[in-house]
């Protein structure tokens, strides 16, 4: 597996390969740089034969950002993922089931601009509205199951600062209450 990884990311060029590292750091700073850098690669009309080859290592990591604990992250990939959208077409047909879901729960994001992006890159990918619907029948198993998934599993880190002050309080009330029976 990962023989077949590396012989995949050598078939790439060395400033993807930089780019779609950034993605993958710590440091929000780095992230924001190679969405920048990848949004400028899929901007140039000349450069659709190497979009097309960076989609298959990009959908993994947009599962990732599009679920990151800085807004800015998650804006800039949704916006990332409309442009390739735009640009690549039909040629996402065999990323839609593990793209669909990230995208869609970052439509329903708290941040507006985020959400915006999202429906925007949802958008852009399917231009029509039977486009939409027989895309979310396709990948309809994938999305209930990272749905389910999502739900059984911890709150997202961007919620768990305020999530964790409610339960605090709430945990608080519970034992004064006790203390007081």
């Amino acid at each position: 597996m990962l023989r077949a990884a590396l012989e995949a990311e050598a078939a790439l060029s060395a400033d993807v390969v930089v780019m779609l590292r950034k993605l993958a750091k710590k440091d929000e700073t780095t992230r924001l740089r190679g969405l920048a850098e990848l949004l400028a690669l899929a901007r140039e009309p000349a450069r659709a034969a190497q979009c097309a080859e960076l989609l298959p290592h990009f959908v993994p990591p947009f599962a990732r950002l599009a679920a990151d604990g800085s807004r800015r992250v998650r804006e800039q990939a949704c916006v990332l993922l409309g442009v390739l959208g735009s640009t690549l077409g039909r040629a996402l047909a065999p990323h839609l089931r593990a793209l669909l879901p990230p995208l869609l729960w970052a439509s329903c994001d708290a941040a507006p601009e985020v959400a915006a992006a999202a429906s925007g890159a949802f958008a852009a990918m399917l231009p029509s509205r039977a486009k939409r619907a027989d895309a979310l029948l396709f990948a309809q198993r994938e999305l209930f199951a990272r749905s389910t998934a999502a739900v059984l599993a911890a709150a997202p880190p961007y919620l768990s600062a305020r999530a964790s002050a409610a339960a605090e309080a709430d945990g608080a009330a519970v034992e004064l209450s006790l203390i007081h029976i």
